[in-house]
């Protein structure tokens, strides 16, 4: 609503184009575009303990800070961890490294701030069932067509064995892409 900060702003908007801008563009712009490939599924990349897992983005919920865990009194199922709150709705807290036989992962010992990962939670939905767990560190959201999911090997542990429906390859990483179905029904099971 100035007259000095808007002339500054006109002055700005109207000078002139720099030439590499052009150019630059212009390179862009005659490029071959690349043709997109329809069927690609999404995939979550997120790492527990040391080992690289993905699930399908579509039944992810959310993805936020690890919030208090609530134990449940009288409880003996070893993969249940309690109940947490989730935007004013108590939803069950399950440990997915214990159902997968995975370890947890040791923090950095020293104040190496460049390598820190820090732990989040994912609330997961599938057929109106829902969980919670919580995992090492999120790393993105991944496209891939239904053809690059490779067999996983056998010497995969059992557990994890069990889940995995393919072997994703993800920045040098072999990702463990689980079975989201089996995993819901297996977690059902356990906790009913």
């Amino acid at each position: 609503n100035c007259d000095i900060f808007s002339a500054a702003g006109r002055t700005v908007l109207e000078r002139d184009i720099p030439e590499e801008y052009e150019e630059k563009w212009a390179i862009v712009y005659s490029e071959q575009k690349k043709e997109k490939k329809s069927g690609t599924e999404s995939a979550t990349i997120f790492r527990l303990g040391n080992e690289w897992l993905a699930l399908p983005t579509n039944i992810i919920d959310e993805i936020s800070d690890i919030s208090e865990i609530h134990s449940i009194p009288h409880q003996r199922t070893p993969i249940l961890r309690g109940l947490m709150n989730l935007r004013g709705q108590m939803i069950v807290c399950v440990s997915l490294g214990r159902l997968l036989e995975i370890e947890k992962y040791k923090e950095y010992e020293n104040n190496d701030t460049q390598n820190r990962t820090y732990e989040r939670m994912i609330a997961v939905n599938h057929n109106e069932t829902g969980f919670v767990f919580l995992v090492s560190e999120v790393k993105s959201t991944y496209r891939f067509l239904p053809e690059e999911l490779k067999e996983p090997p056998s010497t995969l542990s059992h557990a994890k064995g069990t889940f995995t429906k393919g072997i994703l390859l993800w920045q040098d990483h072999d990702v463990a892409y689980l079975d989201a179905e089996l995993l819901f029904y297996t977690l059902n099971k356990k906790l009913s």
